[in-house]
């Protein structure tokens, strides 16, 4: 992963708001970018959105993103499920359904040292005129210090070309465990609406 490091000079009491922080602090348009601030004096309180461009209107939808203390990563042993992922099939993708989602996965490297995650995604899948099956996939990563890993299409990555057969998945299940190193993650889940572009930020 590529670092690029900026200084920040506030003065007492001041607000700073940076647009496009992603870019101002170096990093590369339409890429996954994570940020890391540490005072060197002083406090700081810190909040972010994340916002994209709606297609239709031109103007911004968004989120808000939380800053997360480094210690409240995931260590070895420890797991974090996200439940009630709702993943809209390939016609939904496709005519862009309100109240239909596609699930995009981010996990970073906390700590500053090598991590070995297993992720699992359980969900329930039927076909036309067959009962409805439960399945279990789960996929390993290893993520070197301070390394991110960014999954844009959570399903279709864990399921492959078999996606393109099944309709929306409901009720989907996502366990996020730490199994190797000595570092730490935190994991997020960011669910947008097809229709619409609203985002959801999840880390539980």
């Amino acid at each position: 992963a590529e670092t690029s490091m900026r200084v920040v000079t506030l003065g007492p009491r001041e607000t700073l708001t940076i647009d496009d922080a992603v870019q101002h602090f170096g990093g590369e348009p339409d890429k996954a970018a994570y940020l890391t601030f540490t005072p060197t004096t002083g406090s700081v309180a810190l909040s972010a959105t994340q916002l994209v461009v709606d297609a239709a209107s031109g103007g911004n939808i968004g989120t808000s993103v939380p800053a997360l203390p480094r210690s409240s990563g995931l260590s070895l042993g420890q797991r974090r499920r996200f439940a009630a992922i709702e993943d809209g099939g390939p016609t939904a993708n496709a005519q862009r359904i309100g109240g239909t989602f596609h699930n995009s996965l981010g996990i970073v490297e906390a700590s500053g040292a090598e991590v070995t995650v297993r992720a699992t995604l359980r969900y329930a899948h039927s076909y036309v005129g067959l009962a409805a099956a439960r399945s279990e996939l789960a996929k390993e990563f290893r993520l070197a210090a301070g390394a991110q890993l960014f999954i844009p299409d959570l399903a279709r990555d864990f399921i492959g070309a078999l996606r393109e057969s099944l309709r929306d998945l409901h009720g989907v299940e996502l366990e996020i465990e730490v199994i190797g190193g000595t570092g730490s993650v935190i994991a997020s889940v960011l669910t947008t609406d097809n229709g619409t572009e609203d985002l959801v930020f999840r880390l539980e």
